[in-house]
């Protein structure tokens, strides 16, 4: 395949003036030689699609029971399964942040309501927070203030 390139060339006389001269240059590129694919196709195997009866389960997941106020449980779990929020925050921001909400839960403020305000808030420090906010007002309310927990648990249904 030939190409054809104008190439704008500036020359400057002895004298000064200038020349532009316009040179037509080709080039060539060398042919490239088609060598043939070999493709093996790999046997196929078709597997039937599992049913409830063959499908792998997991283990329950066991949260610690609810036993009244319990921050230190509180802290271990937002450290365990939410740490983006552990690290966001210190201990004794979390534990005002739990008692806070709980506060306006006892005030009569809907947890959905509730829910939208830390999700607002948080989205300040870091919007990742909001991937987890509902992991974090579970464990706020199951352990912090578990006399709302129904709250939390109709909110999920």
């Amino acid at each position: 395949m030939k190409k054809i390139i104008l190439l704008p060339i500036i020359f400057l006389a002895a004298c000064g003036g200038e020349k532009i001269v316009y040179v037509e240059a080709t080039t060539t590129q060398p042919p490239v030689a088609e060598e043939p694919v070999e493709t093996t196709a790999a046997p196929t195997t078709t597997t039937e699609a599992p049913t409830p009866e063959t499908r792998p389960t997991l283990a329950p997941y066991e949260e610690p029971p609810m036993n009244g106020y319990q921050p230190d449980v509180y802290l271990d779990m937002v450290r365990s399964d939410t740490p983006l929020w552990y690290y966001s925050y210190t201990d004794d921001v979390l534990i005002n942040l739990g008692a806070g909400i709980c506060d306006s839960l006892d005030q009569g403020i809907a947890i959905d309501r509730l829910l939208v305000e830390v999700m607002l808030m948080v989205a300040d420090v870091d919007p990742a927070l909001n991937d987890s906010i509902g992991l974090y007002m579970r464990y706020v309310v199951r352990y912090v203030c578990p006399e709302h927990f129904g709250q939390i648990e109709a909110l999920a249904n």
